[in-house]
């Protein structure tokens, strides 16, 4: 039986969406563990430290995230939601949400 896909998308390069366990610190604790990945006291080409490290960790995430629509709501596991990362900040920041053509459940 298929459905379909709720896509979300930001439009910004310095901060992401991903998919995390609903579970509180989950976030902070992703944020360290990605500040880790990327140095911020390396010198960079394009800008200061902190603007390129919140563009690579933005790249490395990912500005979107698809999750199937069933019976009207989002096909999120028990203990997950959507969460907008934020690498550079705080700034207003814009979530498109829009749906994606039919979906098929492969089992």
């Amino acid at each position: 039986m298929g459905g379909f896909a709720c896509h979300l998308f930001t439009m910004h390069t310095t901060c992401a969406l991903t998919i995390l366990t609903d579970e509180e610190g989950i976030a902070e604790d992703l944020l360290s563990v990605l500040h880790g990945l990327v140095p911020q006291t390396r010198s960079y080409v394009h800008d200061s430290a902190d603007h390129v490290r919140a563009h690579v960790l933005s790249a490395l995430v990912g500005p979107s995230v698809s999750v199937p629509v069933r019976d009207g709501r989002l096909g999120l596991g028990q203990f997950q939601r959507i969460v907008l990362l934020e690498f550079e900040g705080p700034r207003e920041r814009a979530v498109e949400i829009g749906n994606c053509a039919r979906i098929m459940e492969v089992r």
